[in-house]
């Protein structure tokens, strides 16, 4: 299985029980187009943002920022994937911040990053089928 796309099985399971708007931080060819397929098969929007201006080009109506650590999000979400430009080592710092705004937070590459190092509660779930694995955090 290619390694960028181990986190759709996560992405359509707690996209579709999330209730409310979903929110992407990053963007890609496998996890946009599935997010903007359940957002319209929900009748949700989904807000997308990502830290790389060149990348999000390739998709519509995305959110540059310039900084992941100063940035929040604008209102609650029923289900947000953290995959972006980050190292995952800085892209887990987000997770509690993300568990305020979020009912459903999803990341993948968990497995990359050692939870002893941060100040961050383990994953309720851990998809470990296929490596990279995907976390699962509920708020």
């Amino acid at each position: 299985m290619d390694p960028y796309s181990t986190h759709l099985e996560a992405i359509v399971t707690h996209s579709l029980e999330a209730e409310g708007d979903m929110l992407e931080l990053g963007c890609g060819y496998y996890s946009t187009p599935q997010l903007l397929a359940v957002a319209k098969y929900k009748g949700v929007s989904l807000d997308v943002v990502s830290g790389d201006p060149v990348w999000s080009k390739r998709f519509n109506d995305v959110r540059v920022i310039q900084n992941w650590g100063a940035w929040k999000p604008s209102k609650k979400y029923g289900f947000c994937l953290l995959d972006n430009e980050q190292l995952t080592r800085h892209r887990i710092e987000l997770v509690p911040m993300l568990l305020t705004f979020c009912s459903i937070v999803l990341m993948h590459d968990v497995d990359k990053v050692a939870f002893r190092d941060h100040d961050v509660r383990r994953p309720d779930k851990v998809y470990k089928d296929h490596i990279p694995h995907t976390g699962v955090w509920y708020a």
